[in-house]
């Protein structure tokens, strides 16, 4: 949610989880959060059962084609932090039927943004 996030800046995780087939009843979602942030709130889920406990954010619930779900939490970068370290999310989806996914999201902390140039060609 932030391009050049520094020290003590939020950050917004949102996770989407769509299915285009049959709808699937079991489905879980656990993300344990990364070392260098920490949980500030804003918990919800546009469906099923989502919490907070002790560094790891779960969800369980229906996906079904018609309804895709969204989970959404925040969290705080640490003013500990140095230099320009990665911060790798992973949150890890099994489907209830022996699917496992794993999917991460990667900022990089005190980084700067590069603009690159566009350069275009006129009309002969």
């Amino acid at each position: 949610s932030n391009l050049a996030p520094v020290p003590r800046d939020s950050l917004t995780y949102t996770i989407l989880l769509n299915n285009p087939g049959q709808t699937l009843e079991s489905v879980t979602l656990t993300d344990t959060l990364p070392s260098g942030v920490t949980y500030s709130g804003n918990l919800w889920a546009s469906s099923g059962l989502v919490s907070y406990n002790d560094g790891t954010v779960t969800w369980s619930g229906e996906v079904s084609s018609a309804a895709p779900v969204t989970v959404h939490f925040d969290v705080t970068i640490s003013n500990q932090i140095t230099g320009k370290p990665a911060i790798i999310n992973t949150a890890i989806l099994n489907d209830g039927q022996g699917n496992v996914l794993q999917r991460q999201a990667v900022v990089i902390v005190n980084s700067a943004l590069t603009y690159l140039p566009l350069v275009s060609r006129g009309s002969p």
